[in-house]
């Protein structure tokens, strides 16, 4: 047993930093289509073949810290991050304050790496979700 639960953190450790952060100086312009992420070209219109395809999501912004999209899950409100090559679930979000986390359609990241989401169930509230580069749930 010890050596299973060393085996699966190993692997989680693995898969954690095997992911291929963006570079914002490699020129390029990124559009997610129906889960699906590409490189889009505007000179010729035409789109990449897909980097990954994941499961719909909403409510991002780009982290300067550490060069990762992060967004918020549709199905479970889960956070994300999303790298060039892979998603990772990072799991689902406590509240904030009083408030539940109502998911989102609306975010952006702010210069300290914090991700704001403005929250579907209150229409008038933002979710703070703070240190994105070192989250854990």
């Amino acid at each position: 047993m010890k050596k299973t639960t060393t085996l699966i953190a190993l692997l989680l450790t693995i898969l954690g930093h095997a992911q291929q952060s963006f570079d914002c100086n490699d020129g390029n312009f990124y559009q997610v289509i129906s889960g699906s992420l590409k490189i889009y070209d505007p000179i010729t219109g035409s789109y990449s073949d897909a980097l990954h395809t994941y499961d719909s999501y909403n409510a991002g912004g780009y982290n300067e810290i550490d060069n990762y999209l992060y967004a918020i899950k549709n199905s479970d409100k889960h956070l994300l991050r999303i790298a060039k090559d892979m998603v990772i679930d990072l799991g689902a979000l406590t509240p904030s304050g009083t408030t539940a986390f109502g998911g989102g359609y609306a975010a952006d990241v702010d210069d300290e790496g914090n991700l704001w989401v403005y929250q579907n169930n209150t229409k008038n509230a933002f979710h703070k979700i703070t240190n994105l580069k070192d989250y854990d749930g």
